[in-house]
């Protein structure tokens, strides 16, 4: 009779729970960063000249939708955002419920990031010479980004993650689902196996 082996194959190793986690806190923390120091050097800004020690604006000058172009890709950003975190998650295996608002809480922080850094991008690249330790003159051409408050949108980035975190565990215990049955054997969905001699 042939000799079995009792030793078990070991499982591949995996990053702890914790660990994988704190990856995706970080993950999130620099893509934000990254992503809202560039959206604050192309955020558009208005045009205008300070004149009496306030800011007259040239609406021919300046672009249009200077507001709403800057709130459309906060809202367009952060969602980008919140659907990366969440693949980033799955493909660390990450499960449960504490994984889903753990993704929504990474989300938010990097929607965090992205207006901190965007708003700071933004001040040095349309900085007038007030910022540079003068103050403007008469007539001087200044450009303006206005303050950001994003309001309801703080939550896009949260929700696309956790939408996007459930959708693909749906996906993937339907997969599981489908493998599971296509492995049954020939009788009674059991495995068939041959007796050694």
């Amino acid at each position: 009779m042939s000799e079995l082996s009792t030793t078990k194959p070991r499982p591949p190793r995996r990053a702890s729970a914790a660990g994988a986690g704190a990856g995706l806190l970080v993950y999130a923390l620099v893509a934000g960063c990254i992503v809202g120091a560039a959206w604050g050097l192309l955020r558009p800004a208005y045009v205008g000249t300070y004149h009496d020690g306030g800011f007259l604006l040239d609406t021919e000058a300046s672009p249009p939708g200077v507001e709403f172009a800057s709130y459309g890709w906060f809202v367009l950003l952060s969602a980008a955002l919140g659907l990366s975190i969440a693949a980033l998650a799955y493909v660390r295996r990450l499960t449960g419920v504490g994984a889903l608002m753990w993704c929504m809480v990474c989300a938010g922080a990097a929607a965090y990031a992205t207006s901190t850094f965007g708003a700071a991008t933004a001040s040095l690249r349309h900085g007038s010479a007030g910022a540079r330790g003068s103050g403007p003159t008469e007539g001087e051409v200044l450009s303006l980004v206005p303050s950001l408050d994003p309001g309801v949108a703080w939550l896009v980035g949260p929700f696309v993650a956790g939408l996007m975190f459930y959708t693909l565990a749906l996906v993937s215990a339907f997969e599981g689902s489908e493998g599971s049955e296509g492995l049954g054997g020939s009788e009674g969905g059991q495995p068939r196996a041959d007796a050694a001699a």
